[in-house]
């Protein structure tokens, strides 16, 4: 998959927004989005983007362990069930 698809993927982006970032990775760790209700994460020039997801029955919350730079996710309600 090319850059802009992965950060497609991760963040929703957009091309001048990905030029925008691409320029400035050094001092970028993370983006995050919460754009569409799909949980994706994707990597551009070293910047790590997610987009959180989440919809009206579950909720996705994104914790930032730093100076070590993990995140880690939790999930409240259930994803699978339809509305």
């Amino acid at each position: 998959m090319t850059d802009d698809g992965l950060l497609w993927e991760g963040v929703s982006g957009n091309v001048a927004l990905e030029e925008v970032l691409a320029q400035n990775a050094a001092r970028i760790p993370f983006v995050f989005s919460g754009h569409t209700h799909r949980a994706r994460n994707g990597e551009l020039a070293g910047i790590r983007g997610y987009n959180v997801g989440g919809d009206y029955h579950f909720k996705r919350l994104l914790c930032i362990d730093w100076p070590e730079r993990t995140v880690q996710e939790h999930v409240f309600g259930d994803p699978e069930m339809r509305r």
